[in-house]
């Protein structure tokens, strides 16, 4: 029976906000045009600039793994400061200056290529956040508030409690191991077709959702 209702329910919210959107897009249909111009051009001018070519770099970044050399290197730094293995260091760099977009798409490329875990992808997520130096400085400081320098100050400060986060984090993990490692060799014009064809989906995404917003 709470089922039934529970269906019931979810089925009828959809349709009525539906009904009331195209009344109101009818009703307020200038400002609504207006509003997703404004957004378009947003998105063109700064969100696709500061964001599009980290999400490409990301999603190539996640289709390798570090040289074993480096990997003895960093895995020691990754796993005190962060519990994680040295190939998410890719991906928390990326985040810091590409933004959380960039960040998320490299963990969701290493774990659906069996690099890291589901539950360190999940860990990747959780502290990689930043806004990137792009938007930080030149979005916010420069064309917010008419300061590049308050920009880098923005940028830093997000910078360091996104890392104290991960650093926090770490207490509360344990220290795994991927599963089901993809040994498929991939080349690189795979690798750089498939990263801009989803990070264009992805962009065309946030960029909806900017514009409509």
């Amino acid at each position: 029976m709470f089922e039934v209702l529970k269906m019931k329910k979810t089925s009828f919210a959809p349709l009525l906000s539906g009904a009331f959107l195209f009344a109101l897009l009818f009703v307020f249909s200038e400002k609504f045009i207006s509003g997703i111009n404004s957004g378009l051009i947003n998105c063109v001018k700064i969100l696709i600039p500061c964001v599009f070519p980290f999400l490409i770099a990301s999603s190539l970044a996640g289709f390798g793994e570090l040289p074993p050399p480096a990997k003895k290197i960093f895995e020691p730094l990754t796993q005190l400061f962060f519990r994680l293995p040295a190939d998410c260091l890719t991906s928390i760099i990326l985040a810091q200056f590409g933004g959380y977009l960039s960040g998320a798409k490299s963990a969701q490329t290493l774990y659906a290529n069996g690099i890291v875990t589901k539950n360190q992808a999940r860990r990747i997520t959780e502290f990689c956040i930043n806004a990137g130096i792009g938007f930080s400085v030149n979005a916010v400081g420069n064309a917010l508030l008419c300061s590049r320098e308050a920009g880098r100050v923005i940028f830093v400060s997000i910078t360091v409690s996104s890392l104290i986060t991960g650093y926090v984090g770490r207490f509360f993990s344990e220290n795994e191991s991927a599963l089901q490692k993809n040994n498929k060799q991939i080349f690189f014009s795979q690798a750089l077709v498939s990263s801009v064809s989803s990070s264009s989906q992805a962009m065309i995404t946030v960029c909806a959702f900017t514009a409509f917003f």
